[in-house]
C-alpha cells in the first residue's frame, strides 16, 4: 500500500512486469500471430501465394506453443481468424484454395512471412 501512497500506482518489479506483458500478449495472441506472420497481396508469377484454413490454424498452434501461450479454443480459431484476415488483409475465405488436386477452405494472395522479412 506505501507504493500506492507514494507513487498513485503499485511499483511492480521486472519479472513481474514481463509476466504481466505476456499475459497481455497470450490474451490477444490470434491477432499477433495475424498481424505478425501473415503477408498478404499478389504473388509473384510462378509463386504459390495461398493458405488453407488448416495451415493457418496448425500454424498458429505452433505459434502458441513455441512461446508457451495457451492458444484460444480449437472451436473458435477458424472464424476469429476469418475475421482478423478480412479486418487486416481485407479479403474473404475462399473455397477452391488447391492442394492435392482438391479445392479447400483458404485465402488466396497470402502467405507465411519468411524468416528475413521484417
Amino acid at each position: 500500500m506505501a507504493d500506492l501512497k507514494q507513487y498513485g500506482d503499485f511499483n511492480l518489479s521486472k519479472d513481474q512486469n514481463g509476466r504481466i506483458g505476456k499475459l497481455l500478449d497470450e490474451s490477444d495472441s490470434l491477432r499477433i500471430f495475424i498481424r505478425g506472420e501473415l503477408v498478404g497481396g499478389e504473388a509473384k508469377q510462378g509463386v504459390v501465394n495461398d493458405l488453407t484454413v488448416i495451415e493457418v490454424r496448425n500454424a498458429y498452434l505452433k505459434f502458441c506453443t513455441e512461446k508457451e501461450w495457451n492458444a484460444i479454443p480449437f472451436q473458435l480459431i477458424d472464424k476469429a481468424a476469418e475475421t482478423l484476415i478480412g479486418e487486416y488483409y481485407q479479403m474473404g475465405k475462399s473455397h477452391d484454395v488447391t492442394r492435392d488436386g482438391k479445392g479447400q477452405r483458404g485465402y488466396h494472395n497470402l502467405r507465411f512471412k519468411k524468416a528475413n522479412e521484417i
